[in-house]
């Protein structure tokens, strides 16, 4: 027995080991006495011996509290306190037992949690927490799942398990937590579901989570509805779910709010660095002493992570209520939290919905073309050693050839690539580096052999290096070594220089060939349950656009790409057809719409090909063919645009001059991204003075746009962020001037990005930054935040208004993927023309777009069968 006071005093004692908040400080010092020694910092696993608690608590007088079994001293005597040269003697550590979550974490639970173990002591949670709904007060909900075995069935024919698959089609709960921060039966504030014991006892939370007047939070709400959504219905796993497309959501209602997308809202660039937007990281925003530029290591009381121990539910609930609370105050001071209300909350429904139905796929014709291109893969690899085989045959003599083995050569073998590359002269290479089929994880086989290679003598300047300082070996190194192959001065292939391009476009081929079959063709077939692909899209980068996982259906080739039309793969079930609606040009509009450019305004308004009057304006050659009347910019004699049906008397510049109109789109999306004129002129495969050229005369015809770029990068100096159409704010601390001396050069700017935990790092992809590159890459990007933030606020906004209309709803049309500007719907084939129309009309004036945008947005449809017939 050892004795504590009033709580005052008793958070007075946490606060001997965290500066954090006064829940925080509750929940250390009670995890610390039940047990949780596992999840504190270093220094305070001293916690677990009963005789450090009592000299920590002595002076502390009141009520009395029994030490838990798990802390007691070994010895049964009473022991007096040791001397300080004495070593306190420690409990041994517990084992890990297989057993349920309760029997392992019994004695953790404190006197505030309820715990909840079977349907009828549920049965009574629920009417307890019913109860609540007067008090008008949110509910944090926290659950926890985990894996279970595939069914073989559905990975049949895969190679490689998903281990990563929606939680709507996987996993099963085991615990979820409840708290509303309040009392909810007598002193227990926080219910612990365990689902373990009898998995039917979340059943009789049905009618909580279906009641309109709880107002829910969570973190992470797509995850945690995608779990709770499969065990509702699918009724505690007893039922196959084999159509979750048409599965009504009426079993979870009043969704209030997700603590990832209001961090998001908040800081656009916590997931860019160490910091993150876990829960732990997040519990430090609801604490006012927080501490600037630590790192999330450490810097929280102990580890919570949403599901990676049960004890974790016991205080997450907690947290995540109070942070919840200090993130909306936040939203509201900084005018945003009515942003959130309106846009993103509902935003957040509509991804689960998209995350829920999925896409349907045909996985047998995924797996004959990667069977093709296997086949093809394997003709790349014999067709690339016979290339370097004919090279050495004509470059080197008999004797340097009989030293050469290329049997064992393994083009996926960084270490010999580089070699191969880079290097003179003769080297054996072990066997090495071959990677697994998932092409992550790397296996290393047997010494079956020795590769023998004669280095090609390469030059290694402006070869990009990796982190580990070697030299990259990638796709766009091959690339750049074949447009220009350039030799040291001792190579014996400096006089082959064809042989040693038609190596390089072998190895590039097979490289290609290997990456497409690794990223799409094998993994692909293990996500498809039940024929639909349930990716999942979340709202995670910088500039508010969606990104894609498990697997990245935005990611897939191009159609100039798709040549094994993994696309088509794609397509309608039986009776449905797919409309595939695409905003035209919708970045281009939106700068105009943001920068007010008078000149791109008239073009949009004019209907002419914005992508023709570049060129026109750029290249001499195409003005004079339009003065002298052989050609027009997009409609005959310079007039407006015709009618679809009228005969044009006159070839466009589209028609004449294909590849001036390419170069002139590369420059508008060169200025849209805020390249310069070094890699413009990289890009278009021209000279400097040229490209320097080309943004001058764009400048000159559209000098709005360079005075609305000089507004936002003044904007991002005096805030440190900049603001896309809808207000909603992008971090943009890098550009943020010092109070001192308002500069914002590398070298002012390095105390403020630690203070504000915003420090970029000095890596993009495989290249490396200095100071003044990453400033140059900064205004860049604040620049391309508003055009590519803004266009991201209108594409939500059209999926928000899309989802909740009626008529659309009643025609059947459901939205099942978003691939950035472009929307992707299942629709009844008899009904595709009229969802075609109204979709249209949505898409090009959504519902909560600013007044006064007299640009238009229309939008390409097209009614297809697959995906592949989109464009």
């Amino acid at each position: 027995m050892f004795e504590a006071v009033s709580s005052r005093r008793f958070c007075r004692a946490a606060t001997m080991f965290c500066g954090h908040s006064l829940m925080v400080r509750t929940s250390l010092l009670f995890t610390a006495i039940c047990g949780f020694s596992s999840s504190l910092p270093n220094g305070l696993h001293s916690l677990r011996d009963s005789s450090t608690v009592n000299r920590l608590l002595g002076q502390m007088d009141g009520c009395s509290v029994e030490i838990p079994p798990l802390l007691q001293s070994t010895d049964d005597s009473a022991t007096p306190a040791a001397p300080k040269s004495r070593k306190i003697p420690q409990v041994p550590r517990r084992k890990k037992k297989s057993t349920s979550i309760m029997r392992t974490f019994e004695s953790m639970p404190g006197p505030s949690v309820w715990v909840v173990r079977s349907p009828q002591e549920a049965r009574r949670a629920v009417e307890k927490l019913l109860e609540l709904t007067s008090m008008s007060r949110v509910h944090a909900v926290c659950v926890q799942a985990k894996k279970v075995a595939e069914d073989p069935k559905e990975t049949k024919g895969a190679r490689d398990a998903a281990p990563r698959r929606s939680w709507w089609v996987s996993g099963e709960i085991q615990a979820v937590s409840f708290h509303c921060g309040c009392k909810i039966d007598g002193e227990k504030a926080t219910v612990y579901l365990d689902n373990t014991l009898d998995k039917h006892t979340l059943l009789e939370f049905k009618p909580y989570f279906a009641n309109k007047a709880i107002p829910k939070v969570y973190h992470d709400y797509g995850a945690s509805k995608a779990m709770l959504g499969r065990y509702f219905l699918s009724e505690a796993y007893e039922k196959e779910l084999t159509d979750l497309f048409e599965c009504d959501d009426s079993w979870h209602q009043n969704f209030h709010g997700d603590i990832v997308h209001m961090a998001r809202l908040l800081d656009s660039t916590r997931g860019r660095s160490s910091i993150g937007y876990t829960l732990e990281s997040l519990t430090e925003l609801s604490s006012p002493k927080r501490r600037r530029g630590v790192a999330s290591e450490g810097a929280t009381p102990f580890g919570l992570s949403k599901r990676s121990s049960p004890g974790d539910l016991f205080v997450a609930p907690t947290l995540q209520y109070h942070t919840f609370t200090s993130l909306m105050q936040k939203l509201i001071r900084k005018k945003l939290w009515d942003f959130y209300e309106r846009h993103w909350r509902p935003f957040g429904e509509v991804l689960t919905q998209i995350e829920r139905r999925g896409m349907y796929v045909d996985r047998s014709a995924i797996e004959k073309h990667e069977a093709v291109l296997l086949t093809e893969v394997d003709n790349h690899r014999k067709k690339f050693r016979a290339e370097l085989a004919r090279l050495y045959r004509k470059a080197l003599s008999e004797d340097e050839r009989a030293e050469c083995d290329l049997r064992h050569l393994n083009n996926r073998s960084l270490q010999q690539m580089r070699h191969l590359f880079f290097q003179n002269g003769f080297k054996k290479l072990s066997v090495n580096a071959f990677l697994s089929p998932t092409g992550k994880d790397r296996r290393s086989l047997k010494n079956e052999g020795i590769v023998k290679l004669w280095g090609l003598g390469l030059s290694e300047l402006d070869v990009r290096q990796t982190r580990g300082d070697d030299l990259s070996v990638n796709v766009e190194t091959i690339s750049k070594l074949l447009e220009n192959p350039t030799f040291k001065k001792d190579s014996k292939f400096n006089k082959h220089e064809d042989g040693v391009s038609k190596v390089l476009q072998a190895l590039r081929d097979v490289n290609e060939q290997q990456k497409l079959e690794q990223s799409f063709f094998r993994p692909l077939p293990a996500f498809v349950v039940h024929s639909r692909i349930h990716a999942s899209l979340n709202v995670n980068t910088k500039t508010g656009r969606l990104s894609c996982v498990n697997p990245n259906l935005q990611n897939l080739p191009t159609l100039a790409k798709d040549r094994l039309k993994l696309r088509a793969c794609f397509l309608a079930p039986p009776g449905k057809v797919l409309i595939v609606a695409d905003y035209s040009q919708v970045e281009l509009r939106v700068l105009t719409v943001v920068s007010k450019c008078q000149s791109l305004a008239q073009d949009f308004k004019d209907g002419v090909d914005v992508h023709s009057k570049t060129a026109y304006i750029l290249f001499p050659e195409i003005q004079e063919a339009v003065k002298r009347k052989k050609v027009c910019i997009d409609s005959p004699n310079e007039g407006p645009v015709c009618s679809p049906t009228r005969k044009q008397s006159l070839p466009t510049i589209k028609d004449v001059f294909p590849d001036k109109r390419k170069m002139a789109k590369t420059v508008n999306f060169a200025v849209l991204y805020g390249q310069g004129a070094a890699g413009l002129a990289k890009l278009l495969k021209v000279t400097s003075e040229e490209a320097k050229r080309f943004l001058a005369d764009w400048k000159a015809n559209r000098e709005d746009v360079w005075k609305w770029k000089g507004t936002v990068l003044d904007e991002a100096g005096a805030t440190g962020e900049v603001c896309t159409l809808l207000g909603r704010p992008v971090t943009a601390a890098l550009l943020k001037k010092t109070a001192s001396s308002g500069a914002s050069d590398a070298h002012e700017a390095v105390p403020l990005l630690q203070e504000s935990r915003t420090l970029p790092v000095l890596w993009t992809g495989n290249s490396r930054r200095s100071w003044t590159q990453s400033l140059d890459h900064a205004r860049r990007s604040a620049v391309n935040a508003v055009v590519q933030g803004s266009a991201a606020d209108l594409v939500m906004l059209a999926m928000v208004h899309l989802s909740e209309d009626v008529r659309l709803h009643t025609l059947g049309a459901r939205l099942v993927m978003q691939v950035h500007d472009e929307l992707i719907f299942e629709v009844p084939k008899e009904n595709a023309e009229e969802a075609k129309g109204r979709i249209q009309t949505i898409m090009e004036k959504p519902n909560g777009l600013p007044s006064g945008i007299e640009v238009d947005f229309p939008v390409d449809l097209k009614v297809v069968r697959n995906w592949g017939e989109a464009k």
